[in-house]
Parts: structure tokens; sequence; C-alpha cells
């Protein structure tokens, strides 16, 4: 996943990783990524590991991160090559984005944003304690959650299940059953999977524009024949 993230660094065509806002005046979807990759916070074994990934660019097209996060998901389970990266990135050979599903935007977070050297943010020290305070009581709250919800799992491991032919611990009869991040990818799930360019494919940036001018065009229309029935 982090050598196929670097692949995003540099300035690129990203309408086949975003969702087009046509509708709203968006037609450049060029943007530069200035640094993309991926770090495991807590090594832990059995699906429970934390990474993350940080993007830093210079602006970014609507859902462009959770498009990005979906193409390197599928690259982390095998299902499409490193090299799908820089095809859905050449616009004049596939114009078109594949559909797929975005993953989820919980863990998306706009962290930071800077203006320059000339710039230092300087914070009021009772709201900054207060910020602490709050964040730190947050943390607890999920964290006893999380600590909850991670015993339950161990005693379910642990506990005897009946099969047809047996009766012993499911960490016995079971291999790992690793489905924590089943979900950061929402839909239903094909057995087969199709890859991307095999997909049915969304109209192109030149097609929805047409379609755009074409709804505008009857709605001015419309609009024209309203007000002669009104005079």
């Amino acid at each position: 996943m982090n050598e196929a993230a670097t692949k995003l660094i540099g300035e690129h065509d990203f309408r086949n990783l975003c969702k087009m806002d046509v509708g709203n005046g968006v037609i450049n979807f060029t943007r530069k990524i200035l640094r993309a990759d991926i770090v495991v916070l807590s090594q832990v074994e059995n699906g429970y590991s934390m990474c993350e990934l940080t993007v830093v660019g210079q602006a970014f097209l609507w859902h462009q991160i959770r498009c990005i996060v979906s193409v390197l998901f599928l690259i982390a389970q095998g299902k499409e090559d490193m090299s799908i990266v820089e095809e859905l990135l050449n616009i004049e050979k596939n114009p078109r984005k594949p559909q797929y599903t975005m993953a989820s935007e919980l863990p998306l977070v706009l962290f930071d944003c800077e203006f320059g050297d000339d710039l230092e943010w300087i914070y009021e020290a009772d709201w900054h304690e207060e910020n602490i305070r709050h964040l730190q009581q947050m943390w607890a709250q999920y964290t006893i959650k999380s600590t909850v919800i991670k015993r339950m799992l161990e005693e379910l491991d642990v506990a005897k299940v009946e099969t047809e032919s047996d009766i012993a611990p499911w960490n016995e009869l079971s291999a790992p059953f690793l489905q924590q991040s089943d979900w950061l990818i929402p839909g239903n799930k094909s057995r087969i999977y199709k890859p991307l360019f095999k997909r049915q494919m969304c109209d192109s940036l030149e097609q929805r524009m047409k379609c755009l001018n074409k709804r505008r065009k009857l709605l001015g229309k419309e609009e024209t024949e309203d007000n002669s029935e009104a005079s």
C-alpha cells in the first residue's frame, strides 16, 4: 500500500479518484500531492494493528481521499496490481472512471492547514487547556469501549463451539477470523471480484458537461415560458 501511495505524489488529474462535482462548477481535476505515506501506529497480531495514511496536498477534490483509500485497499487485498494507480491517473487512456465504492468517511480527518512561513498560530492558554481536557476525556471514553469489546472478542475466541464432529474452543476449530476492516468499504461484497477496468464506467467529464448544459438550457426554456405565461 505504501509503495502504491507514493505513485500519487506529483501533479495529476484525479478525475478517476474523486467524485466529480461538475454541477458546482468544478471542471479542473488537476491537483498536486506533496506527500502520501502509510505508517503502522501499533503492531499487533491477528488483525488489530492500526495504520495511518497521511496525504499532503495543495488542494483536494470532493471525496478524493475516500476514493484513494478504496483503491489502496484493493491493492492491499491483492485484488488489483499497484499499476492500477497509474492507470487511473492516465486520463488520456482512461477518461472514464470505473464504478467502485468509496471508503467510509469515519477515519477521514483534515487536521492541518498551512499558510506559509509568515503565519504562526498562537493559542490562548485557557482554551488550549480546555481542548486538551476535552480530548483526553474523549480518548478515555473510546478507549474504555475499545477495551471492553476487545475482551469480549478474547472470550469468544476461547469459547467452546459445537460442530458436526467435535466440541472445542473456537480458536482451535477455526483459522483467525479477520473482519475488522470490512466495514471501511461499505456495500455488498461479491464472491467473485471484478477488476476495476472490467466494470461499468461512469460518464466522462465531457459527457457530464454536455448533460449539465442540456439541463441548464431546458431550465432556461421553462423559466422563459413561465415568464411569458405570467405576463
